[in-house]
């Protein structure tokens, strides 16, 4: 990955393992993570070590109400 300072992500399926990872990823790149999945504390588990890095959001992304929580949980977060 590159640099990604100042830069935020949006995850989908952050709730697994690999979600997981990814988000761990992008924020040692330099990245703020939006974390969206179905299951809140698998969520909550991967965004612990993260920190302000990242905030969660449970959500569907097959729900149109749901999507537009999860961005705006990314821009009340961080701006």
């Amino acid at each position: 990955m590159g640099d990604l300072d100042g830069r935020v992500a949006l995850l989908t399926g952050a709730g697994s393992l690999l979600g997981g990872a990814i988000a761990g990823c992008l924020v040692d790149a330099g990245a703020r993570v939006v974390m969206a999945g179905r299951r809140l504390e698998h969520l909550e588990e991967f965004a612990e070590p993260l920190g302000d890095a990242a905030v969660t959001v449970t959500a569907d992304i097959t729900v149109d109400d749901d999507l537009d929580r999860i961005v705006a949980a990314g821009v009340d977060h961080f701006g």
